[in-house]
């Protein structure tokens, strides 16, 4: 990164240029002469900067610069519960040739939701990609660009993720802010399948509130099978509506430790189920499979 701090030159002669690379080949970022100038910090994409200041015979005195240059941190790693991301500068105008990333790494049985406050960049130049990982060639899942996009909220499955911002030479934008925080539980459409408590077949964690969703596409009613169930009774329980919603009547609420269950038939076509521990003790959860 370079940030000019003084310019001054006396035409159009004495000019100053900066380069994306190590020669005067590379792409030019920026070429500037005159007075009381505001210019930008500039960034380079990669690991070079090529700057030449050209002056001619007929150069007075008082011309003049300062600069003051750095190497910018761009990939940070986040591994908090939740938390912010901003473009940089946000809200005022991000800068050009930038290259940030961020790594989001969570517990092992959990997913990420992403909320966007703002996104606003220029073109497909200018662009936020989301890949569902842990580095650069993780899948990609999502590629944002555009001015004043309206994003619904996006839930990544895993508990990585790998944001980078890349923007061009040319035009600058506000940027983006956006929310994460981890999530847990899921939604099924499946004929089948499994689930289970976070973390299971250890201990589920403390303070939780997993919720997930079963839909029967086939109009067909839903078969629940418990291989295990063992949670602290009362506190620790698993809560089964008839429905997708929370606020769906009520089937049963579960809770209590090596619990031996029979398998359970719903009356509808979906069903709710929400698990919620408190802050003392901790099993090893449950294990269930619908068809």
């Amino acid at each position: 990164m370079v940030n000019f701090t003084d310019f001054k030159t006396n035409n159009a002669d004495i000019y100053m240029e900066i380069r994306d690379g190590l020669n005067s080949s590379a792409p030019l970022i920026k070429m500037f002469s005159g007075t009381s100038l505001e210019i930008p910090r500039i960034f380079s994409s990669g690991k070079q900067l090529y700057l030449k200041f050209t002056s001619n015979n007929d150069t007075r005195s008082g011309s003049r610069f300062k600069l003051l240059w750095s190497v910018e941190i761009c990939h940070i790693d986040l591994e908090s519960p939740k938390g912010v991301i901003r473009s940089p500068e946000y809200p005022n105008m991000y800068p050009l040739n930038l290259q940030y990333i961020w790594t989001i790494t969570t517990i092992s049985y959990t997913n990420i939701r992403i909320r966007f406050i703002n996104f606003d960049t220029y073109d497909i130049n200018n662009f936020l990609e989301i890949r569902g990982g842990e580095n650069s060639s993780s899948t990609l899942v999502k590629k944002l660009y555009g001015r004043n996009q309206t994003i619904k909220d996006l839930v990544f499955p895993g508990n990585s993720l790998y944001l980078e911002f890349k923007t061009d030479n040319s035009t600058v934008c506000k940027g983006f802010e956006l929310l994460w925080e981890i999530v847990y539980g899921d939604k099924f459409t499946r004929p089948s399948g499994i689930l289970h408590s976070p973390g299971f077949p250890v201990q589920y964690p403390h303070d939780l509130q997993s919720t997930w969703t079963i839909t029967s596409l086939t109009n067909a009613r839903i078969r629940l099978t418990f291989s295990v169930f063992d949670t602290e009774y009362f506190v620790d329980n698993l809560e089964i509506r008839n429905g997708v919603l929370s606020s769906s009547p009520l089937i049963t609420q579960l809770s209590g430790e090596n619990l031996t269950l029979s398998n359970m038939v719903s009356p509808g076509t979906e069903l709710f189920l929400r698990f919620t521990t408190d802050h003392s003790h901790a099993f090893r959860g449950f294990q269930v499979s619908w068809s």
